[in-house]
């Protein structure tokens, strides 16, 4: 039976994605909770929190640069990366670089870590086979939050004044630099990669 994160107090239900705010989300409002989804009245409003593809793209890169010498990007993997890859990810590290290999790793094949997978596939469960998100479809999604506005479309929604948490680990000069990187250097890689993405994130967030 299908699962859900679900806040009884305030009679939402959250339809997580990672690098998203979930951490911002869960800790910052709190009181949620996995439920089954038959017992979610039904007057409950559901929200998401949508990235800018690029920018989330990024924070996942930062994520697997940082992690312990890749042991949660190994544990953690939907795919084994080759040996020389992760030699060459290692060698590169967290420079625009090590992005550019990142982003080619992926176009040429595929998605290996859900933090990079696409976020419409944590909306549609009709595109995996997960019983926490095969309820999930984006028609029935209330609210679309803003992770870029995460702060004010948050307390707009529940009227707490939520932090935003888990701010990583990567130098602000460095991540803008990647960042800028990414809109300028391998941009048409990336909208061919999240091209779904992009059509959600451009009809719901950047209207």
């Amino acid at each position: 039976m299908s699962s859900t994160l679900y806040n009884k107090k305030l009679n939402l239900e959250f339809y997580h994605i990672p690098k998203n705010g979930m951490t911002t989300v869960i800790h910052g409002i709190g009181g949620f909770k996995w439920v089954e989804v038959d017992t979610i009245p039904e007057d409950s409003k559901t929200f998401c929190v949508l990235r800018n593809p690029t920018e989330r793209l990024v924070s996942s890169f930062g994520h697997f640069a940082f992690s312990d010498r890749f042991r949660e990007v190994k544990n953690h993997t939907l795919r084994k990366l080759p040996n020389e890859a992760i030699s060459e990810f290692i060698r590169l590290g967290y420079t625009k670089s090590g992005f550019r290999k990142f982003v080619s790793e992926i176009k040429e094949r595929g998605i290996f870590n859900g933090h990079h997978r696409p976020q419409v596939e944590f909306l549609d469960g009709t595109k995996r086979k997960d019983p926490k998100i095969n309820h999930r479809s984006i028609d029935n999604i209330d609210i679309f939050c803003s992770h870029q506005n995460i702060n004010q479309d948050l307390k707009l929604l529940t009227g707490i004044d939520v932090p935003h948490l888990n701010k990583g680990r990567m130098n602000k000069k460095s991540k803008s630099e990647i960042l800028d990187f990414a809109f300028n250097r391998v941009y048409d890689d990336i909208k061919e990669i999240y091209s779904e993405d992009f059509k959600l994130y451009n009809k719901y967030i950047k209207q």
